[in-house]
């Protein structure tokens, strides 16, 4: 797994851990994984008391065109915003993760980061 820091206008960085999918066939597994990149994206706004936790994790998938999906939020699992995010989040832009300079899907794990806890 890789990890890249996100600025979304806070005084935190978002992280953004990144891999290729478990499905990927060895012959995938070599060579050079370069980051995804969000260049169209709007920041979900929550106060920070409405979770109740020190970060929000998200996983999902970032597909060959830049697009998240198959998105879920997996802590903490009743968080009460948790269409919202995913609605917001769907609608980012990423300049997809390279391969050996080929698009590839990968695999992530978004932590938003409590700002208040």
């Amino acid at each position: 797994a890789y990890t890249a820091y996100i600025n979304v206008g806070t005084r935190t960085s978002w992280i953004l851990q990144y891999s290729l999918p478990k499905s990927a066939t060895p012959a995938q597994l070599q060579g050079k994984l370069n980051a995804p990149y969000p260049y169209d994206m709007l920041r979900p706004n929550f106060a920070s008391s409405e979770l109740n936790a020190d970060a929000l994790l998200v996983h999902g998938f970032i597909n060959s065109k830049g697009e998240l999906e198959n998105l879920t939020v997996e802590f903490p699992p009743d968080f009460s915003l948790a269409k919202l995010i995913l609605k917001a989040l769907t609608r980012w832009k990423f300049r997809p993760a390279t391969l050996n300079g080929v698009a590839t899907k990968v695999e992530v794990l978004l932590i938003i980061p409590n700002t208040q806890s």
